[in-house]
């Protein structure tokens, strides 16, 4: 189990790293097109629609990471003002909701994936490219949000089936969890 819950925090860890790499290269590129078209020698082909795409997997293959982390943006005034148990019950509560929402996506996104892949779907614009290149993302990425919301609700469940009191907040991702 601990050998999957590393597994699991590398892949995680290196969507992110990818994510990174597209704001790399979303610098250099829209930079280097400003300076193109501010000397008057013209653009570099793409760098609009890979711009656009870059961005969006930006967001898309960051958010498990983010998630794992907790560093998504929390609003938690309400659940900071309730009883610890009850606090404690909003959490999970949470939890499942994002989870079936994320179940929910994934597997509507995995329709729509296999059906741009089976109709071999072209997006026509300053670039052509298969439609399935910006439909994988979707399926892959909730799908880690779902692992990471079902990690959270055991994590979440421990205390309440225990009767003890334990953590409102979800704590950060630790391997010895096994999760």
């Amino acid at each position: 189990m601990m050998a999957l819950a590393r597994a699991y925090a590398l892949f995680v860890a290196a969507l992110a790293w990818v994510a990174g790499l597209l704001i790399c290269f979303l610098v250099v590129a829209i930079g280097a097109e400003a300076i193109l078209r501010s000397l008057g020698l013209g653009v570099i082909r793409g760098v609009v629609d890979l711009s656009e795409h870059a961005m969006f997997n930006i967001a898309v293959l960051a958010a498990p990471w983010i998630l794992r982390h907790n560093l998504h943006i929390r609003v938690d005034v309400l659940v900071t003002h309730l009883p610890k148990r009850l606090g404690e019950a909003a959490e999970l509560l949470t939890s499942l909701t994002g989870l079936v929402t994320c179940a929910v996506i994934t597997w509507y996104g995995v329709r729509v994936f296999a059906t741009s892949w089976s109709r071999g779907e072209l997006i026509f614009s300053e670039l052509i490219i298969p439609d399935w290149w910006l439909q994988w993302q979707i399926p892959l990425a909730t799908a880690l949000l779902a692992v990471e919301f079902a990690r959270r609700v055991a994590l979440a469940a421990r205390p309440l089936r225990s009767g003890r009191a334990g953590p409102a907040e979800p704590m950060a991702p630790r391997i010895e969890d096994g999760i």
